[in-house]
């Protein structure tokens, strides 16, 4: 049985292409204010820029290899950033407030940043807890995360089922520890076939969770039809 649904944030519950690009203004002033130009050239900007806006941070420096003190300016810029009340959850997540699970938001990012997203976005009374992985104070990992809600909980590893669109973060994280996974397929997003589940809206959301619980019932009735026969 499934005690607990860890979502992700962007993506899962909220939609990213409700932000007005122009929030991440000081992001790319930073840049300018850098100079850098002196490391890459017009068309590399121009993709690091694109990525700045659909990439995780830390997954942007490295792909494009930024040089440390050009990533400085960038981290400097970012804790700064603050979402403007524009942005919107999915609908769906009306869905939640009808699930009987501890429900669990898990997201990572610059703290403050996130904060105001989850706030702009009037979400909290959605969920039970929020965890931000904070890349302010170096962040832990969704993995050891997951772990510390397992513990704090007391729940095994396939009693959480965990939500995300990224299936190298949460969902990797998620099926290393042995936590049931759904991969979230809003638009833009790839299906992967890691996950275990796949959501097209959370209202397919009760299906998954009806079908583990089947699974217990019948794993459990099982054994005594045999007996019975016998």
């Amino acid at each position: 049985m499934i005690k607990g649904v860890i979502f992700g944030l962007d993506r899962c519950i909220y939609d990213v292409e409700t932000q007005n690009i122009d929030v991440l203004d000081p992001v790319i002033e930073a840049l300018e204010d850098a100079d850098i130009h002196r490391f890459f050239d017009k068309s590399d900007v121009e993709d690091i820029k694109e990525a700045l806006w659909t990439r995780p941070f830390d997954e942007v420096l490295a792909t494009f290899n930024i040089p440390p003190q050009l990533a400085n300016h960038l981290k400097k810029a970012h804790q700064h950033l603050r979402a403007d009340h524009s942005i919107q959850p999915y609908s769906d997540i009306v869905v939640l407030p009808h699930l009987n699970q501890r429900k669990i938001l898990v997201t990572r990012g610059f703290k403050e940043y996130q904060n105001s997203k989850i706030q702009a976005l009037g979400i909290t009374p959605y969920f039970d807890e929020v965890h931000i992985d904070s890349i302010d104070d170096g962040n832990r990992g969704k993995k050891a995360i997951f772990l510390d809600i397992l513990q704090k909980h007391g729940w095994k590893p396939n009693e959480v089922l965990v939500i995300g669109n990224d299936v190298h973060r949460a969902i990797k994280a998620a099926k290393e520890i042995g936590m049931k996974t759904a991969q979230a397929l809003r638009p833009g997003v790839r299906k992967a076939e890691s996950a275990d589940y796949f959501l097209r809206s959370l209202e397919d959301l009760n299906a998954v969770l009806t079908a583990n619980e089947t699974k217990i019932v019948r794993r459990k009735i099982a054994p005594i039809a045999a007996k019975m026969q016998a």
